[in-house]
């Protein structure tokens, strides 16, 4: 789900209360608590986005859930979060809270996509070659994909840079389609 500009609102709240209360670490602890829940269960996940079903039944189930694993500020932004009608948004809310969090911790969130799992020696120098190009702290998300063939996709923000086999490829044959040499026999 795409982390839209209400979603970042409520994120930045939510941050600015935890760094008040000096409580920062155990919210994001909790916040990735109950998005694991999510994930696990996407009928949960329906029920609290549903117009359908009644904000008092929505706290109602959250809370029975959530109720003893959470503390006082989680729960009750979520449930400001459901009295709101801001059910739908938890993923993307919870994405720009992660991402606030980053940003306040200066550590800077990069993807890598390869065709393989990465050797930890791998991952240490990508990671180590970008801290030293961006000169903050990277937190690197390690994703696999077959089909590129070999290589890597590697994302930083809006920037990426594909140096997959298979892209290579796709290159080679945009060029053959469009080269204007033709050999004479």
């Amino acid at each position: 789900m795409p982390v839209t500009k209400l979603a970042r609102v409520y994120a930045k709240a939510l941050l600015d209360l935890a760094v008040e209360q000096n409580n920062l670490p155990t919210v994001r602890e909790e916040i990735g608590h109950i998005k694991a829940v999510l994930k696990a269960s996407p009928d949960l996940e329906r029920a609290l986005g549903s117009p359908v079903v009644k904000d008092d039944q929505k706290r109602a189930v959250f809370s029975s859930i959530f109720k003893d694993k959470l503390g006082e500020l989680t729960l009750r932004f979520a449930d400001l979060l459901i009295r709101q009608g801001r059910g739908a948004q938890f993923k993307a809310i919870f994405q720009a809270f992660e991402e606030a969090f980053l940003r306040f911790k200066g550590i800077r969130a990069a993807v890598v996509t390869t065709a393989y799992e990465l050797s930890a020696q791998e991952e240490q120098d990508i990671k180590e070659k970008l801290a030293q190009l961006s000169g903050q702290d990277i937190q690197l998300e390690k994703k696999i994909d077959p089909d590129l063939i070999g290589g890597m996709i590697l994302r930083m923000g809006d920037r990426q840079y594909n140096g997959s086999v298979a892209a290579e490829l796709k290159r080679l044959r945009r060029e053959f389609k469009t080269n204007q040499y033709i050999s004479e026999l």
